[in-house]
């Protein structure tokens, strides 16, 4: 997703790809969360989102943050076969937070149930 710096004009790239499809997801990723209404102006004329460089900075940050949890939740699921489905809805229901809580929530949840079934 191109992103033009209101500050400086230059042209900036915002990538979020499923980890699953391996597919850029990058406008839906930050629509679901609301930024393409609060954080972005999109221009028809130059086909560009428009942002100042403190927001492009913020969304990159969850970007990265949000595709490292991916990486996490998909090696923690992938231990489990059969209950692969059902460890993932506990997971969701008890990290249930803030968009930009998500990651550091999640994270932390599988790194204490990685060390509780340890034990």
């Amino acid at each position: 997703m191109e992103i033009k710096i209101i500050e400086t004009s230059e042209i900036k790239e915002l990538c979020y790809n499923d980890i699953n499809s391996n597919v850029d997801g990058t406008e839906d990723f930050i629509g679901n969360a609301g930024g393409l209404l609060e954080d972005f102006y999109y221009s028809e004329a130059e086909e560009v989102y428009f942002s100042t460089q403190e927001n492009f900075e913020w969304w990159a940050n969850i970007i990265k943050r949000y595709e490292e949890m991916d990486e996490k939740i998909s090696s923690y699921l992938n231990s489990f076969h059969e209950e692969k489905e059902e460890k993932e809805e506990k997971l969701w229901r008890e990290c249930n937070c803030e968009f930009s809580d998500t990651p550091s929530v999640v994270v932390t949840y599988i790194e204490d149930a990685i060390q509780k079934e340890g034990e």
